[in-house]
């Protein structure tokens, strides 16, 4: 089951594929606001347990694979219900991505962090609602460790499966060279992802006056979807670091263009904090990067450091520390080698065709 953008069929296919999207699970705001705040209450959402016991209901399912905290809940019952076992599949620290969420001082935030978003109601919510699901899956070794010790669950239920990308999917798309062509002469430092507070794009953003003493025609390209209240933020610090001439917010882009957008790099930065959300999870983009050989430069949250470390890839730097990053820039750096290191990473261990057998194997051991 997955979301409906409004202009999708509501049931396709593709290979053995069924997708269901219910044309009122849509991306409304007014819609999404509502089912966010009534289904954090019990951490239930009603609307998407009716749904999916409806198209349950006259079918046959061994499993329910269940992604992200928010909806375990949903599918234990579910589970429970219809006869079938649950997989928690979760990409970070969820309560700590809460917090994370509702760091910014407005009023939405401030209200979620004292209601329905209140940091230790999740702490407990987590503890409780894993110990009902028939294996969870993290995306790093870090979060296995976090969850075994947090949640108080036998290692042998936690399965490690990353976010990593596929180099027969990712590696093969199509490169649009004009796109490069439009920075001929600079050095390209990019973003990708979201703009959020948590990312540390202000630290890059800081960064930027020391690097630019060091690389005269280096730019930054901050490429992706956007917290208005925060992209504010960052384009009026932009401002006062007088570097509106070298960084760019180019808004969301078609995930078509986004190997474009990397090939027209010279290094990609992945600057988020180090912290309770950022120590336990790693960016799909990372992979991305390396797939197309890229050299990286990322924070010192655990994951990313000890990635970025093992195969000498990339450049690391004290998260939230500009001048930590800027010192990145003031020695000589290979960054050809570092790009090769990048891609003999990802076709010896770090791509999706190796996690996918991790998966694989867990749902042979799910079902045995």
């Amino acid at each position: 089951m997955a979301a409906n953008d409004g202009n999708q069929a509501e049931i396709t296919t593709e290979g053995n594929l069924t997708i269901y999207r219910p044309h009122e699970w849509s991306y409304s705001y007014l819609w999404t606001g509502f089912h966010y705040f009534w289904g954090s209450i019990n951490f239930v959402n009603k609307w998407v347990l009716n749904k999916c016991q409806e198209y349950i209901s006259d079918k046959h399912f061994d499993v329910i694979h269940v992604h992200d905290l928010r909806l375990v809940k949903v599918g234990v019952l579910l589970a429970k219900q219809f006869n079938m076992k649950v997989i928690a599949d979760l990409h970070e620290n969820y309560p700590a991505a809460i917090k994370s969420y509702v760091m910014d001082n407005s009023i939405k935030s401030i209200i979620r962090r004292y209601s329905v978003d209140r940091y230790s109601r999740w702490v407990a919510y987590e503890k409780q609602i894993l110990q009902e699901a028939d294996a969870v899956i993290a995306v790093v070794d870090e979060a296995k460790t976090r969850i075994v010790r947090d949640c108080k669950i036998s290692p042998e239920k936690v399965y490690v499966v990353s976010n990593t990308e596929s180099m027969n999917y990712f590696g093969k798309m199509s490169i649009d060279t004009a796109i490069a062509n439009n920075y001929k002469g600079k050095f390209v430092i990019s973003y990708i992802g979201g703009v959020d507070f948590h990312r540390g794009l202000d630290t890059v953003i800081k960064a930027m006056p020391q690097i630019l003493k060091k690389k005269t025609n280096a730019i930054l390209l901050i490429v992706g979807g956007k917290d208005d209240h925060c992209e504010r933020s960052l384009k009026a610090l932009v401002k006062s670091c007088g570097v509106e001439e070298e960084v760019r917010f180019l808004g969301r882009i078609p995930f078509s263009q986004v190997p474009s957008y990397i090939a027209a790099s010279d290094m990609g930065i992945i600057p988020q904090y180090a912290s309770e959300h950022g120590n336990y999870t790693v960016p799909h983009k990372l992979f991305q990067y390396m797939v197309l050989g890229k050299p990286v430069i990322v924070s010192d949250c655990y994951p990313l450091k000890r990635i970025v470390s093992e195969y000498d890839c990339g450049l690391v730097f004290n998260s939230n520390d500009s001048g930590s990053l800027g010192e990145c820039f003031a020695k000589p750096v290979d960054s050809d080698k570092l790009g090769i290191n990048a891609l003999k990473a990802v076709r010896e261990k770090y791509n999706w065709e190796e996690d996918e057998q991790r998966l694989f194997a867990l749902y042979s051991s799910l079902m045995n």
